[in-house]
């Protein structure tokens, strides 16, 4: 049995973007806008545009180049547990649909899941919460999944810009939150690694064995 996992791990995100549009996304999607499907979109982050600042960047960018502004859902993936929708905004340009936001994870193209019926309402109006479906073994990550949950809702109780005014009591609050999903995040990563055995398929999704990709991280 595992009981630790190596620091080099947590430089990693637990999120991906999806390689292939599976049977799971495909039924997520259906979900939220059965009237759409999720495509590929290529990541091109702007000039001048900020992370977390998707809504904002594509108005720039329409603004300065002309084009559409396009609402609907990221599709992010932790293979093996969960698929996650982040409401989401996309610029089209002359030649299609380009995802415009820096992001802090390494990606060429992102999975996007047109949706006009859910628009940005502005920054004073509740965020949109992401959607998820857990997969085979998402049992595995509900503790996580609940902190992410809960340190969300805190996050809603604030308009745009307020967190830079927080007091003593609420910075205390943030940091109780994120220990505490930093804590469930190695229980997760532990639990998920304990599920494996040596022939298994890697937990990160790489496709190879265990024993030959992430085994040595876990202790």
């Amino acid at each position: 049995m595992f009981t630790r996992v190596s620091e080099e791990r947590f430089v990693r995100p637990l999120l991906r973007a999806p390689l292939e549009i599976s049977a799971d996304i495909r039924a997520l999607c259906a979900d939220i806008n059965p009237a759409e499907t999720p495509r590929f979109v290529p990541y091109r982050p702007g000039t001048g545009c900020q992370p977390q600042e998707c809504y904002n960047n594509v108005r720039r960018r329409v603004d300065e180049a002309g084009g559409d502004y396009v609402v609907g859902w990221a599709i992010w993936e932790r293979p093996e547990l969960w698929v996650e929708a982040e409401h989401h905004a996309v610029w089209r340009g002359p030649d299609g649909l380009v995802d415009v936001t820096p992001r802090g994870i390494p990606v060429e193209q992102v999975l996007f899941l047109p949706d006009p019926a859910a628009p940005y309402v502005g920054s004073d109006a509740p965020r949109r919460p992401n959607r998820r479906r857990l997969l085979s073994q998402g049992g595995l990550a509900k503790p996580f999944l609940e902190t992410i949950d809960a340190r969300n809702l805190w996050f809603e109780q604030f308009p745009a810009g307020e967190l830079k005014n927080l007091t003593r009591q609420q910075v205390a609050e943030l940091r109780d939150l994120e220990g505490r999903a930093g804590l469930a995040s190695v229980d997760l990563l532990i639990a998920h690694a304990n599920s494996k055995s040596r022939n298994d398929r890697c937990l990160c999704g790489s496709g190879r064995k265990f024993k030959v990709c992430c085994l040595s991280e876990f202790d």
